[in-house]
């Protein structure tokens, strides 16, 4: 069986969200963007955390 590089299952648009972000909104981008995390940037596009 053939390994995987993270480049070849990555997603390519990075879809992110701020602290701010109500949760209710984040599970919607979960589900529009077929993705199972999200990185969490601050106001200089620092990631602070990851929902998953």
């Amino acid at each position: 069986m053939r390994e995987h590089t993270v480049g070849e299952v990555m997603t390519r648009t990075v879809v992110t969200t701020t602290p701010g972000t109500p949760a209710q909104e984040v599970a919607l981008l979960f589900g529009l963007h077929r993705i199972g995390a999200v990185p969490v940037l601050d106001d200089e596009d620092r990631v602070v955390g990851v929902v998953s």
